[in-house]
C-alpha cells in the first residue's frame, strides 16, 4: 500500500472519500492522509470481495500538512485509528472506518502509538502525550509550533483502550502518567492484550 503526495502520482493509489470522490487537497486534508502513522496490520476481517484489502494503522497526525503555515500545534491536534480500504481493480484507496478523533488533543501522542485487531474490538495505545502543568498538549519535538523552540516542562501521559469496532465505544480503558510511572509513558510504544491463562505454557521456578 502506497499513498503520499501528488509528485508521485503515477505510483499511488488514488485516495477517494465516503462518496468516491477524488480527495486532490494534498496539502492539509486533515482527515483523510496518515501524518506519522505506526503499526500497520492486516486485520483478520477482511472484504468477501477479492479486489478488496483492508489495512488498520495508528495514525500519530503528526503537524497535518507539509505546508509548515498550515500545521496544526499539539494543543490542538489529535491522533486517530484508521482502517483504509484498497480496491486493487480501480487502484483507489478509501478510510472507512476511525476513532479516537473525538478524544481531542488531550490525547494527542506524536512519537508512538500502536492499534491491535481482535475480533470485535480494537485495542488502541498512544505514549508520549506531552501536556504542561496547565494540561495542555504541548508535543514533545522542537519542530511542534507551540513549542517554539523551547522545551517546555512537560508532564507525559499513555494511555491504551480497547473499542468496539461496530459502535465504536470504548468499552475499557487505561491511563499512565509521569507521577504513576515515570518513564514508561514516554515510551509506552505497543499494547497487546494477553489471556488469563495462556494454553500451552510451562513455567519454571527459578
Amino acid at each position: 500500500m502506497i499513498i503520499g503526495s501528488r509528485a508521485y502520482q503515477s505510483k499511488l493509489l488514488t485516495p477517494i472519500d465516503e462518496n468516491g470522490n477524488i480527495i486532490d487537497d494534498t496539502t492539509a486534508n486533515l482527515e483523510f492522509w496518515n501524518w506519522g502513522q505506526h503499526s500497520v496490520s492486516i486485520p483478520a476481517d477482511q472484504p468477501e470481495d477479492d479486489n478488496l484489502a483492508d489495512y488498520i494503522i495508528f495514525n500519530n497526525g503528526n503537524y497535518r500538512s507539509y505546508d509548515q503555515t498550515l500545521a496544526v500545534p499539539a494543543s490542538s491536534n489529535y491522533s486517530q485509528c484508521s482502517r483504509y480500504r484498497i480496491n486493487r481493480s480501480t487502484m483507489t484507496i478509501q478510510k472507512v472506518w476511525d476513532v479516537w478523533t473525538r478524544l481531542g488533543s488531550g490525547h494527542y501522542g506524536s512519537f508512538v502509538g500502536s492499534v491491535r485487531d481482535h475480533d470485535t474490538t480494537y485495542i488502541v495505545n498512544a505514549g508520549g502525550i506531552c501536556l504542561n502543568g496547565e494540561g495542555i498538549n504541548v508535543g514533545t519535538h522542537y519542530g511542534d509550533p507551540d513549542n517554539e523552540l523551547i522545551l517546555n516542562d512537560i508532564y507525559p501521559h499513555a494511555c491504551v483502550y480497547e473499542v468496539l469496532k461496530e459502535t465504536k465505544e470504548i468499552i475499557w480503558g487505561m491511563e499512565f502518567s509521569w507521577e504513576l510511572t515515570p518513564y514508561f509513558v514516554y515510551f509506552n510504544f505497543k499494547a497487546t492484550r494477553a489471556p488469563m491463562y495462556p494454553e500451552n505454557i510451562n513455567i519454571y521456578s527459578a
